[in-house]
């Protein structure tokens, strides 16, 4: 949760520690933080899915193989010009 404090600067308040984990910041240091605080779970998350998807651990009905998504980018969009066909 982001706070104002009395001058003016900003403070983050985490609800999991129960504590302040930034303060005396600017705009464009809150921005920074919270920006590098997803990109984080961005990358947590995206090599959780690679690990499943090499492990083949997709639902099937959620999933396309490189041959089914190729077939579906064909006849919606006209050849791949991407590489591998």
């Amino acid at each position: 949760m982001i706070l104002v404090q009395p001058n003016g600067k900003l403070a983050i308040w985490s609800s999991i520690v129960d504590a302040i984990v930034v303060y005396d910041a600017t705009d464009e240091e809150i921005l920074e933080y919270e920006a590098e605080r997803a990109a984080e779970l961005a990358r947590s998350s995206t090599r959780r899915a690679i690990e499943r998807v090499r492990a083949g651990l997709v639902p099937r009905n959620l999933h396309l193989t490189w041959e089914e998504a190729l077939q579906q980018h064909v006849e919606r969009h006209g050849p791949f010009e991407g590489g591998q066909e």
